[in-house]
């Protein structure tokens, strides 16, 4: 199947074929485009690179290019995985964008997803990961560091993915003409006066009509170079107290492991590492035990490290930007009333652009608990901030944490 057609009627392609052009003469490159276009379809799309390069995109059904319309929608992402269950259907929808380019958009069975993804976990580059639906998670065991977000949607995507002329696979001569590389028709100077006003008027029409496409890139170009592009994703991240809650939660379970001590436990971007140290019990039963609790076990002698990804949802899109140094004042007069012997630190101050900023703000308590944790989130939920990581520190009478925040205002 090279189609997947929505409730509405839209057409969406995937699996076209693609190749990168290096010829730079117009006559060469219209030729290889229509040799391509009789062994691989007769719908094209070019899209010229910053080198000045073509890419051609060819299939022989025709619609909206599902791949690039995935990575439109998520803000023109550089490395992304996308998968979502079809409706009434037992296929997996999988979009792969590697280095800006689409490297995969295909139809699989929810077997064949691990061994889809297993090439890329060990790339050298994050990947932001979003999934849809009943989609099995356990197959994306990425490490810490290829992982630069990861979340599950509320909604599907497919039936609400927009279709933007820009990404609509078009006939040959069309995609050709866009471009200037259609074949020139000469016109006679005696036929020349005979067609002039019917041409200016047709021009015309055809310039009024075409506008249309340069506004709606010119927009397009607008969301991607959004200053508040940072600003916003970060905020729009799983609110405070739904990352502390379902981080405890996870610590009242993890304490409990018959046999083992956790002495370390780091959570950032949804995932959380508790690092174990061997009292007494044995390994097949910590390995049953994380296969119950949907662990990933990793060991190394007598200690060993459990790994899972929360799964929470987003924040709406800010509506409003705070003052920065009112809500940092905030935050630590929060902290310093929860926990009197804790000290906070102000770090780095980054600006978004003229109007909007990151202060980078590191909390840290030596007697911190779950309640207290909670009272934190809950005191902090409203205001624009967004967790970086939390990383606690467990001895036999204590937690030890540290809380790195970035708050997010003008």
């Amino acid at each position: 199947m090279s189609t997947l057609t929505r409730k509405d009627g839209v057409q969406f392609v995937i699996q076209a074929y693609r190749e990168l052009l290096t010829h730079t003469k117009k006559v060469v490159l219209a030729q290889h485009i229509r040799t391509l276009a009789e062994q691989q379809g007769q719908f094209v799309r070019l899209f010229k690179n910053d080198t000045n390069q073509y890419e051609a995109v060819l299939s022989k059904e025709g619609g909206y290019l599902l791949g690039e319309s995935v990575k439109h929608y998520f803000y023109q992402a550089k490395n992304l995985i996308f998968c979502e269950t079809l409706e009434n259907s037992h296929k997996l929808l999988l979009v792969i964008i590697k280095k800006g380019n689409v490297f995969l958009d295909t139809l699989i069975t929810p077997n064949e997803l691990r061994n889809e993804l297993t090439p890329f976990f060990t790339d050298n580059e994050p990947f932001q990961i979003y999934t849809s639906g009943d989609v099995p998670i356990e197959a994306f065991e990425f490490p810490e560091n290829l992982i630069l977000s990861f979340e599950e949607l509320d909604e599907p995507l497919l039936q609400r993915l927009p279709t933007l002329p820009s990404l609509q696979l078009l006939p040959l001569q069309s995609a050709l003409k866009n471009e200037g590389l259609h074949r020139k028709i000469y016109i006679s100077p005696a036929l020349t006066s005979a067609i002039a006003v019917p041409v200016l008027i047709v021009g015309l029409i055809i310039t009024f009509h075409s506008s249309d496409k340069p506004m709606s890139l010119s927009k397009h170009v607008r969301i991607i170079d959004n200053p508040y592009k940072v600003f916003n994703n970060a905020l729009m991240t799983a609110s405070p107290i739904d990352q502390i809650s379902g981080l405890t939660q996870q610590i009242n379970i993890i304490l409990n492991i018959p046999g083992w001590n956790v002495h370390h436990i780091i959570f950032s971007n949804g995932q959380l590492r508790a690092k174990l140290q061997k009292k007494g019990g044995d390994l097949q039963s910590l390995e049953q035990w994380s296969i119950d609790n949907n662990y990933r076990l990793i060991l190394d002698n007598n200690s060993g490290e459990l790994v899972t990804t929360l799964f929470l949802q987003s924040r709406e899109r800010p509506k409003h930007t705070y003052i920065s140094q009112k809500c940092v004042e905030v935050i630590i007069d929060h902290f310093n009333h929860l926990f009197p012997n804790g000290t906070t630190h102000i770090g780095k101050i980054s600006k978004i652009d003229s109007s909007a900023k990151r202060t980078q703000l590191t909390l840290s308590a030596q007697d911190a608990s779950p309640t207290g944790l909670l009272l934190l989130g809950n005191a902090l939920n409203t205001l624009p901030i967004s967790i970086d990581s939390i990383d606690l520190k467990l001895t036999k009478n204590s937690i030890n944490s540290t809380i790195h925040l970035s708050v997010w205002g003008k």
